[in-house]
């Protein structure tokens, strides 16, 4: 999922219908064919073990070490292998956080971000970057 903005899909699911889970969707300003230095997605941290309710584990070095690959698969049928590289908790007001999008070292970097519930303010995210 993709909006105009990056408040749409943060209360609407797929369909467009109105969701407090809302969906897990692309940063506004970034390539749906993930061709950008840094895309970031966003998604809910859910109760029920969906969307990015696990990210906030990779602050346990054990469970990163054991999951510290994936695949994305994109509408057109590409498919990008991931090695996560990354954890951090980052305040929303830290430049790092606000100006992630705009990296320009080439690297392929996928951030998975998501809310930490303890801290409203806080975010978790987790880094990664293309392999192939």
């Amino acid at each position: 999922m993709q909006g105009t903005d990056n408040s749409w899909y943060l209360s609407h699911d797929f369909l467009g219908r109105e969701a407090a889970a809302g969906s897990v969707f692309l940063d506004y300003r970034n390539s749906s064919f993930f061709t950008d230095d840094v895309s970031i997605i966003y998604g809910h941290r859910m109760n029920s073990n969906l969307m990015f309710s696990d990210v906030a584990r990779y602050r346990d070095a054990e469970y990163f070490a054991q999951h510290d690959s994936g695949l994305l698969t994109l509408r057109n049928g590409k498919k990008y292998q991931l090695q996560a590289i990354g954890f951090q908790r980052i305040s929303v007001d830290d430049k790092l956080y606000r100006e992630l999008h705009l990296s320009n070292n080439g690297a392929g970097i996928i951030v998975l971000s998501t809310c930490d519930r303890s801290e409203h303010e806080k975010r978790d995210v987790l880094i990664l970057r293309k392999v192939q």
